[in-house]
């Protein structure tokens, strides 16, 4: 879901669109709408309602992971609306507006902006975080609403869907979860065992620096036709397992994360912990703040924490990146939170739920020795090449 909004090409990109003195550059996979006053050009995943269906909305206004750069014929000017979380930064050197090269300026998930003819700029801000309520704060509670949100999310999903869906297990938990739901909704997708990039324009133009300048780029799949692919994405994050955001979260609780994670050796999260864990500087206490000033700074920094999105043909649904799940995890007791930060035991709980056997396939540390947990999996099903029966 890659576009560069310029005044002339963009050689980069495969596919130009001009707007009088505009020239929109997208990489494959996006479609073209026009009515009487407005030309549309989307591509993505809206959680709530056919993308097509939506296009006239506000920034914002509905979750999922989707672009919609909408032309004015009246005012003559680019307006990029996305879902409520904007699965990336748009940087800019005023010479350019784009969600592929790290430029000097970042325009963050709260703004949405529209470029005249002139290649002036202007913004109009909403609230990605939204509300902070704390009306659940009960771990079964909690456990419970994420479970029916997921469900009722992936469900919607698989029922409307019409592409080809592909399963990539990692070995981790957040993978494995939403597998749990596919699983248990539809016979119908993939599985794969192998980490798929097939080139095409875009990803050969541009390979240096999907790998080395986009969030997790080196672990994108790919493929030439149309598809959709299952990702856990970005579980440490909302589902607040994210070294940093959880060590602020412990601090505000007076607890000290590189203590507690030095008292639980068996926890899912230890190694990584112990690689990814700094001391906190006193600067960046949060203890200061009240519990709802302190969950809306911390979901601001997770909806500007850019993970996975689209490439070319190659979609990608991430039902994890809803900050309610995060706020409802945050609004934990100390003690339960920290069930999910160290053990991922909401994950463990919901896989359970769907299918137990599935926990005998996550590997007992985050990031260690994933692979090779899989193998019972793998040696029964890597035969299986198009759908699960």
């Amino acid at each position: 879901m890659f576009f560069n909004i310029t005044t002339q090409a963009d050689t980069n990109f495969p596919n130009q669109q001009y707007f009088n003195n505009l020239c929109l550059n997208t990489d494959n996979g996006w479609k073209l709408k026009e009515d009487l006053g407005k030309i549309y050009v989307y591509k993505g995943l809206s959680f709530d309602f056919e993308l097509a269906d939506i296009l006239d909305c506000n920034s914002g206004e509905h979750y999922g992971s989707f672009c919609i750069i909408e032309y004015n014929k009246h005012k003559q000017d680019l307006t990029v609306k996305t879902d409520r979380h904007r699965a990336f930064t748009i940087y800019t050197d005023n010479s350019q507006y784009t969600n592929l090269y790290k430029l000097p300026t970042a325009i963050w998930a709260d703004d949405t902006i529209t470029i005249d003819q002139n290649f002036c700029l202007s913004n109009k801000h909403h609230d990605p975080v939204g509300k902070i309520d704390n009306t659940i704060t009960d771990y079964k509670q909690v456990v419970d609403w994420i479970y029916n949100r997921l469900y009722e999310r992936i469900q919607a999903f698989v029922n409307t869907n019409k592409l080809p869906i592909k399963v990539f297990l990692s070995g981790g938990v957040d993978s494995m979860l939403i597998y749990s739901f596919i699983k248990k909704l539809t016979n119908n997708y993939e599985l794969v065992f192998e980490e798929t990039v097939q080139y095409d324009y875009f990803y050969m133009a541009n390979s240096d620096t999907i790998k080395h300048s986009l969030p997790l780029g080196t672990q994108m799949h790919h493929w030439r036709d149309s598809c959709v692919i299952i990702s856990g994405a970005p579980g440490d994050e909302f589902l607040m397992r994210n070294p940093i955001l959880s060590q602020l979260w412990c601090d505000w609780h007076d607890l000290d994360l590189m203590q507690v994670i030095e008292e639980n050796t068996n926890a899912y999260m230890y190694k990584f912990f112990k690689k990814n864990l700094r001391p906190l500087s006193q600067d960046k206490s949060l203890s200061g703040l009240t519990q709802t000033q302190l969950l809306h700074h911390l979901c601001n920094i997770n909806v500007n924490d850019p993970q996975h999105w689209h490439i070319g043909n190659t979609f990608m649904f991430t039902p994890l990146r809803d900050i309610e799940i995060y706020k409802k995890i945050a609004m934990l007791p100390a003690e339960q939170g920290l069930l999910q930060i160290l053990h991922a035991q909401i994950n463990k709980d919901i896989i359970a739920r769907n299918d137990a056997e599935l926990l005998n396939y996550v590997s007992t540390y985050k990031n260690f020795e994933s692979r090779k947990r899989l193998i019972p999996f793998y040696n029964m099903y890597s035969n299986v090449t198009s759908t699960c029966r």
